[in-house]
């Protein structure tokens, strides 16, 4: 059986029957390229206010209040980093 996913923006077609019902943590193939990368860039703190790289980058510089274009406060990478 084939089923087609939204997972983080990304469409993803898995085949369960390869399978079952075992976490993606067991197949890293698996895992859609695009999800590797968001995952290395936000893990690495030398990415830290790297904006104009960064996935997260919404080009959000507009809304007042705001001082990443992201729409946050504190940059994603340092928040996924604060326990490394």
């Amino acid at each position: 059986m084939t089923e087609t996913r939204n997972i983080s923006g990304v469409i993803v077609e898995d085949d369960f029957n390869d399978y079952p019902w075992e976490p993606l943590w067991k197949h890293p193939e698996r895992i859609p390229q695009e999800i590797q990368d968001y995952v290395s860039f936000m893990n690495n703190p030398a990415n830290s206010s790297n904006c104009s790289e960064c996935p997260a980058n919404e080009d959000f510089s507009e809304w007042p209040g705001y001082r990443k274009p992201c729409g946050q406060f504190h940059c994603w990478v340092d928040l996924h980093c604060q326990d490394n």
